[in-house]
């Protein structure tokens, strides 16, 4: 549920870049806005690595580029899934016959990997992972994706390394970690499809439209009330 793919040869000079699930065609540098396209070789290994399905969907993009303060995570921090689960206090209910909102999916099956999540730093140890993954019936007892209550069942974690990719599904138990004062790089790349953005925080692209599927929820998704865009068809 945790693999290390790839590693990063070199990163880009940092240029300030922070966006959030911003939504790209993985078949196309030129869908990127022309900062993000520095990372390209980074998201490339990301595709080699993916089942080929995966490039033919809308996948997302995140990219900070900050420094961070002592003791400070960059990233949320907190055991966490990427997907929120369930939506506690909304009544935004995930699709038919799933039990939970879909946030990249994520599978694993004889060395081959469909969906999933791809993200890495230039900083050790900013990143905890779990082995482990949140069955889907489940996740309506995580509500926001909040798993801390879940930490003593999960083992030993794993701690990032600098300069690697780690893949993993979208309910895999993850969280960042405070590190040393300095700058730090982070990229994650979703593939396999999301059912909710969250405008407040995301990055739109004037490239690249939403999937009609996705459905766009306004507001704070953490502390305040979010509506659902009613989106043209």
């Amino acid at each position: 549920v945790c693999l290390e793919p790839s590693t990063i040869k070199s990163w880009p000079d940092p240029m300030g870049i922070k966006v959030n699930m911003m939504p790209f065609d993985p078949r196309k540098k030129e869908s990127l806005p022309e900062r993000c396209q520095a990372y390209w070789d980074i998201i490339s290994l990301c595709i080699e690595h993916s089942h080929p399905h995966n490039i033919r969907e809308v996948a997302y993009l995140t990219i900070e580029e900050s420094w961070v303060k002592e003791g400070s995570t960059q990233r949320r921090g907190g055991l966490h899934t990427e997907t929120p689960g369930v939506l506690v206090g909304h009544d935004i209910a995930p699709k038919p016959k799933f039990s939970y909102h879909h946030w990249g999916h994520g599978s694993y099956s004889h060395g081959t990997v469909k969906g999933g999540i791809y993200m890495a730093s230039n900083v050790t140890n900013s990143t905890l992972f779990y082995d482990a993954e949140i069955k889907k019936e489940k996740m309506a007892k995580v509500p926001n994706g909040d798993c801390r209550f879940l930490r003593k069942y999960l083992g030993n974690p794993i701690f990032s390394r600098a300069d690697m990719i780690y893949w993993m599904t979208d309910r895999t138990p993850h969280e960042a970690l405070p590190t040393p004062s300095g700058p730090r790089q982070f990229i994650r790349v979703i593939f396999g499809g999301i059912d909710l953005w969250f405008s407040e925080h995301s990055t739109p692209n004037p490239l690249v439209k939403l999937p009609s599927s996705v459905r766009v929820l306004t507001g704070n998704k953490f502390n305040g009330e979010i509506m659902e865009v009613k989106r043209e068809s």
